[in-house]
């Protein structure tokens, strides 16, 4: 089984956490301390198990899942071995990352949006 997790802002840090955090625990690397599905209130409930997840997403900026992944580690937001660690699995979610449209946005994210997103919301509907 495999279930899709698509992500607006998909280059964005809760985006990135996101990713980074799941992989992490699919892989074992990291614990599921804290997590709202390790408790009684998800007791009994069949979700999907985290190596099932595949992530994709929109954003209006040109990126990298990984290039995001090292500054947040720079930053001390996730632990500083992970970006490296789960290389193929952010390369993998760079390949699913679609550009995205920033209607009603304001100018400070149009201002942010790659050439595809532009493009994007151009084609309008």
């Amino acid at each position: 089984m495999r279930v899709g997790v698509w992500l607006i802002g998909a280059l964005g840090d809760v985006a990135t956490t996101t990713v980074v955090g799941a992989r992490a625990i699919a892989r074992g690397l990291a614990p599921r301390t804290g997590l709202v599905s390790e408790t009684a209130l998800c007791e009994g409930l069949e979700l999907a198990p985290f190596d099932a997840l595949v992530f994709g997403g929109h954003d209006v900026r040109e990126g990298s899942p990984l290039v995001a992944a090292e500054r947040l580690a720079d930053e001390g937001v996730i632990p500083y071995a992970l970006p490296a660690a789960l290389r193929e699995d952010l390369e993998a979610y760079a390949a699913r990352i679609r550009p995205g449209c920033a209607l009603g946005g304001g100018r400070v994210v149009q201002e942010s949006e790659s050439q595809a997103a532009r493009g994007v919301r151009a084609a309008g509907p």
